[in-house]
């Protein structure tokens, strides 16, 4: 676990990253597919820092929305977009083979991550900033 509990820690780095697979969308797909995945992944721990607790050691999205609200819907767009990127995204921080992640695709996960970003600013009170 990282040494770091403060949400806004998390919160900055997951920035960074979500930043820099935006910058990496068309050229190179693949990685920035991972990166979204990961950005999102902070993102949402992030929330749970704030409530003072520790998360969980998981990286599968829609355990950690579940795990933050038991009441979300599983149909809400939070839950789709947690289930691609973890479907997706979550391959290529692993060796393996797996196919490779078109710009097309890419820019998906994209719009999915954005969903998770803005769920996250909200929960944690940074909507309007």
């Amino acid at each position: 676990m990282a040494d770091s509990i403060s949400w806004q820690d998390w919160y900055e780095r997951a920035e960074r990253h979500f930043q820099r697979a935006m910058d990496d969308v068309i050229e190179y797909p693949t990685q920035a597919s991972g990166e979204l995945h990961f950005a999102s992944e902070l993102y949402l721990k992030a929330v749970i820092l704030l409530t003072q607790r520790l998360p969980e050691r998981t990286h599968v999205l829609e355990k950690i929305l579940q795990s933050i609200d038991p009441n979300l819907s599983m149909t809400a767009l939070e839950f789709a977009a947690a289930d691609m990127l973890t479907k997706i995204g979550f391959q290529e921080r692993y060796p393996g083979s797996f196919d490779e992640i078109s710009p097309e695709e890419a820019q998906i996960m994209l719009n999915a991550a954005k969903v998770l970003r803005a769920y996250a600013r909200e929960k944690l009170g940074l909507e309007n900033l």
